[in-house]
């Protein structure tokens, strides 16, 4: 009898394909899973895209890579997945397409990786495992949205290291233990959700042996201290950056009792969207159980008596339910509301917590399947046809349900009409069909957000400048105001300022600048408001210090050569008025209205050619500005002379 604690080495099965056979059953893994997803490759950023790639200036930085490396105010840590997103943008820039690809590979070969692992730790049904993972519906949120590049990468390296792991446990070797090692840091770098790899590895030895040594243990244990100091990073960072003071009373709600009813019901969630993944949205209805009682708790009874049953019956129905089980709640740990986390106060689950958690349901009915085959081959017909059906509805499942994530007015859309408290979709789709030009919808989805997160400062924000966009300017101050009782921010301050502009109150609109400059001496929207209270006060010399210094700190504010544009025609300044505007329509191409003001300023300068040129474009952009089109009728001798260009009122502000 061997000594339990150095037992022999374990006898790991020998994969299901060699060779040549094994290279095209993975390439076939590998096209299912990116065919699967040709959908998500005519999608565009969505949500978090905007901070993570589009507006992300440090990625945008050619030179400001170690940035990412070594800067300490990110809301995360996770700087192998911006390295990545920093290449990207070399390549990519902001074309979408390009990101989906990178998504749609690293999903693909996660998928292949997963069957060579299964197959390497004699998991039966490793293939049919990764097949039925690449095309599984709860994986759309982590595949199609760009943001969560971090769970794609995570996941490489996250099945790189249990391979190289199971390598060594088969012939041992420092090389492939430090293979193993390197590839966790790799995977911790990309996403601090694999944290939990540590107890894959002791239920990966369980399920080959048997037992779980003390030798077991002792390899485990460098694997533990990185997850011990990453996991710490992660909290901390989320607790002093991601969250703030504002979001800690929700993330998640009440004291220990609550977290573990709310856990438990998480486990089901999870467990239910794993076998039938319907109903699928970005962002589901939360539940706030500050006061839980005992059916709360019912999911965690459920979860213990099963894991009863399967202990006692493990050698009737072997290791495989048991470990499988295991892994499933062991990956979910990170995200089952016992850590803070900002997410959370949008919704308690979401469907990409859930990406490496939904390998081991996955496993456990793909192995049940293989074993049944292997030990009945009566069966083999009918469970291949179940098969092909499971996978074919799976497949058709995520194919449409990438079609939420083609753009963001879609995504919130099918988001609101399964959850229409989703706060943060009313706020999204707000502000989408503002800048389309629809305010009175907007502001209903406004009205919608702030009356389902009445605490949330800048939905506050946005349901103000939309009554402003509306004419209702005492309205939208008082929505300020109460969004700076909630959060005192630079913004918020900029704003009221605006908003006291437009009701000719220039005195509190001042006093509102210096306060949001206060908060922030280097805000450039601040100094912009500024210049724009001033010159509708009359005070231009002022008006225009203060715009040069907006444009010194944020030479891309367009608001700010707006204004100033103005200030220069009414002082008939033309030639700076004129360079202003050029560098209006340099860094936005359809300004319709830059071009109607760059023409005329050129009409009065006798360049009627060029004129001619930037008028005609400003009629492409809009047909139906008259105002455009008079000036180009005259420009060509075919009209009456008209009066100066003014522009409008939203280009002022």
């Amino acid at each position: 009898m061997s000594n339990p604690d150095n037992p022999a080495p374990p006898r790991v099965a020998p994969p299901a394909w060699c060779g040549r056979h094994a290279r095209l059953a993975g390439a076939i893994l590998f096209l299912v899973a990116v065919v699967t997803y040709i959908p998500a490759m005519s999608g565009g950023f969505v949500w978090d895209d905007e901070l993570e790639v589009v507006g992300n200036q440090v990625l945008q930085s050619p030179d400001q890579l170690a940035e990412v490396w070594l800067r300490g105010d990110t809301a995360d840590y996770f700087p192998l997945k911006s390295t990545v997103q920093w290449v990207g943008w070399r390549v990519w820039g902001a074309n979408p397409l390009g990101y989906h690809l990178v998504n749609i590979g690293l999903h693909a070969l996660g998928a292949v990786l997963l069957w060579r692992w299964l197959a390497r730790i004699g998991v039966p049904g490793g293939w049919l495992a990764g097949l039925v993972f690449a095309v599984h519906p709860v994986n759309v949120e982590s595949v199609a949205w760009i943001s969560e590049l971090k769970n794609t990468l995570s996941l490489v390296f996250f099945l790189l290291t249990l391979i190289a792991f199971a390598r060594f446990e088969g012939r041992p070797s420092g090389k492939a233990y430090a293979l193993a090692l390197l590839a966790y840091v790799a995977a911790l770098l990309s996403k601090t959700s694999v944290v939990p790899l540590p107890l894959v590895l002791l239920i990966a030895a369980y399920w080959q042996r048997g037992a779980v040594t003390r030798r077991d243990l002792g390899r485990i244990l460098p694997f533990l201290g990185m997850a011990a100091a990453f996991a710490v990073l992660t909290i901390v960072l989320q607790y002093n950056r991601a969250i703030g003071p504002d979001l800690v009373a929700y993330t998640p709600p009440g004291g220990v009792a609550s977290r573990m009813a709310t856990a438990g019901l998480a486990l089901g969630f999870y467990l239910f969207h794993a076998l039938a993944p319907v109903g699928l949205i970005m962002i589901y209805p939360n539940w706030h159980l500050r006061s839980p009682v005992a059916w709360n708790y019912v999911p965690w009874f459920a979860f213990a008596a099963i894991f009863a049953v399967l202990w006692q019956n493990r050698q009737l129905l072997g290791r495989g339910p048991l470990c499988a089980l295991s892994f499933f709640v062991a990956m979910l740990l990170p995200v089952l509301g016992f850590v803070k986390m900002s997410y959370m106060w949008h919704s308690l689950v979401a469907d990409h917590f859930e990406y490496l958690a939904v390998i081991g349901v996955i496993a456990l009915e793909t192995g049940t399947a293989a074993t049944w085959a292997g030990r009945k081959p009566s069966l083999r017909p009918a469970l291949a046809g179940i098969a092909v059906v499971v996978v074919a509805v799976f497949a058709a499942l995520t194919w449409r349900h990438e079609a939420s994530f083609n753009n963001e007015e879609v995504l919130w859309r099918d988001t609101l009409a399964a959850n229409p408290g989703a706060w943060a979709g009313h706020d999204r789709l707000g502000a989408l069909l503002l800048a389309k030009g629809l305010d009175s919808e907007a502001l209903l989805h406004f009205s919608l957000a702030v009356q389902d997160e009445p605490t949330q400062a800048m939905a506050r924000a946005n349901l103000g400048y939309a009554l402003s966009r509306v004419g209702r300017q005492n309205e939208a101050i008082e929505q300020y105001k109460v969004g700076l009782s909630l959060e005192d921010t630079p913004l918020l301050h900029t704003v009221l300022a605006l908003a006291y502009a437009n009701t000719n109150r220039y005195e509190e609109s001042i006093g509102e600048c210096r306060a949001a400059l206060k908060l922030d001496p280097d805000s450039a929207q601040a100094y912009c408001a500024l210049g724009y209270v001033l010159q509708k006060k009359g005070d231009l010399d002022a008006a225009i210090r203060n715009m040069r210094r907006a444009l010194e700190l944020q030479p891309d504010l367009q608001e700010g050569r707006i204004v100033l544009a103005r200030i220069f025609m009414d002082q008939k300044r033309n030639d700076e008025a004129l360079a202003q505007l050029r560098e209006v329509v340099r860094n936005q191409p359809k300004a319709g209205w830059a071009h109607f003001m760059i023409g005329s300023i050129l009409l009065q300068k006798g360049n009627a050619v060029e004129a001619i040129a930037h008028l005609r474009r400003a009629v492409e952009i809009n047909p139906a500005d008259g105002e455009a089109a008079k000036l180009l009728d005259q420009a060509l001798g075919e009209g009456p002379k008209g009066s100066g260009p003014q522009p409008p009122d939203g280009a002022q502000k």
